[in-house]
């Protein structure tokens, strides 16, 4: 998914300094989908894409069905009754009313 309104402009294969003063890094890197020059802290791993640094304007939402699946739960029960009879056929005598 891509932002609308988001266009790689003729401009931007000039050479353009970036000025570095005020920043965490002075590293220089190009963002995977527009191509265009960022410092190293403006750009972001990309959620569906792991491995393409991309500007912020290229980040895609991340997309659930990529994730892989769910574990299934184990819906066994501990211990169960077994498929027997627990007594020889006769019902047990009720204990007589007090």
């Amino acid at each position: 998914m891509r932002r609308s309104g988001h266009r790689r402009s003729k401009a931007s294969h000039g050479a353009i300094f970036l000025d570095p003063r005020g920043r965490s890094t002075f590293g220089i890197g190009l963002c995977a989908r527009c191509s265009r020059k960022f410092f190293l802290d403006e750009l972001f791993m990309d959620p569906n894409s792991p491995g393409l640094m991309v500007c912020e304007a290229d980040l895609d939402v991340l997309d659930p069905y990529r994730l892989p699946a769910r574990q299934t739960e184990n819906i066994t029960l501990p211990f169960c009754r077994p498929d027997v009879p627990l007594t020889d056929g006769v019902p047990a005598p009720f204990p007589p009313d007090v």
